[in-house]
């Protein structure tokens, strides 16, 4: 007998952005001098690491620019697809090959990504950012946030606004947004407590305002690969890639155990988090030794479980967790 099930298969690992001059039209008035004098670094790539220009100390120009074109050489395919502007352009090319929906994240590819900002949008992982940077960076990221709100079909897309743990009203305030403007889901950083935007550990109170915005709305919390890697040390030409491959999932891997054993799943029992590009054997392993660290605690003579995890690390994967 055959089958007569349908099989709908839905992208979880999408990325996309407009050509990066078009963000004028969604940045606050403010920004647009800086703005001007970034697409113009960009144009006669004039900027070095030791330039003393302020655009010098944006992320994205850290990446040497034998790196930037083996990335353009590498993405020239992907191109037209990742800039495309509406939601129905988007789909078509979906139903081409066989997907009926995505998820999509921000993008880096050729001259899309966005303004002010490093790799994807995110600028994690970058030491001793001055404030004008991250005020540019945050700055950048609004304009994101905006551009996406306005382009994406909510029925078939779960578009991923950027969230960064440098304000937490601001995060806070992004949730919302993201949730009355059709976007279900939200990107953010892993956790870096060398990083100055932490100034405490995500499992801090002061980061619970956050969590409670998305179990309050619904909007997933997604951590793509790569969520606050040291990029400029991997992207460097003299670090071998090899150990590069190796080590940028293992940031994103750490916000699990950070939210578990940080209390944050059981503070926030209606968060759902996913973890995307990132495998998923290691999930298995991960799993498995942390609930060998809440049954060792059976035997210790202080017993905290019920105090600090009254459900073994694995439920709570089940219960709040998925891999894309």
């Amino acid at each position: 007998m055959v089958s007569s099930q349908r099989v709908l298969m839905v992208s979880s690992d999408c990325h996309g952005g407009i050509p990066v001059e078009q963000y004028k039209d969604y940045l606050e008035d403010e920004y647009l001098d800086a703005f001007t004098e970034y697409l113009a670094a960009k144009q006669f790539n004039r900027i070095t690491r030791d330039d003393e220009n302020m655009l010098a100390r944006t992320p994205f120009f850290f990446y040497p620019d034998e790196v930037r074109e083996e990335w353009r050489v590498q993405l020239d395919e992907r191109q037209s697809f990742s800039v495309a502007a509406s939601a129905d352009e988007r789909l078509r090319a979906l139903e081409t090959e066989g997907y009926v929906a995505e998820v999509v994240f921000p993008d880096a590819a050729k001259d899309n990504e966005i303004p002010f900002s490093g790799l994807f949008g995110g600028f994690g992982g970058f030491a001793g950012l001055d404030a004008r940077t991250v005020e540019l960076a945050l700055a950048g990221q609004r304009a994101y946030n905006r551009r996406l709100a306005e382009s994406v079909d909510p029925a078939r897309q779960v578009a991923c606004a950027i969230v960064s743990y440098a304000d937490i009203d601001a995060a806070v305030a992004t949730v919302h947004a993201a949730a009355d403007g059709g976007l279900r889901g939200v990107m953010l950083d892993g956790p870096d407590p060398s990083f100055p935007l932490q100034s405490e550990p995500i499992f801090a109170p002061r980061y619970d305002p956050l969590w409670s915005a998305l179990e309050d709305t619904g909007v997933v919390a997604h951590f793509h690969i790569g969520a606050s890697a040291p990029m400029q040390m991997f992207m460097s030409p003299d670090f071998p890639s090899e150990i590069a491959n190796i080590e940028i999932p293992m940031w994103g891997h750490r916000a699990l155990w950070w939210l578990i054993w940080g209390g944050v799943f059981e503070r926030h029992p209606r968060l759902k988090c996913v973890f995307t590009e990132q495998g998923t054997s290691w999930i298995a392993q991960a799993l498995r030794y942390m609930d060998w660290q809440w049954d060792g605690m059976a035997a210790s003579r202080h017993d905290r479980r019920n105090s600090l995890l009254p459900l073994r690390p694995s439920d709570y994967w089940k219960r709040q967790c998925f891999s894309g």
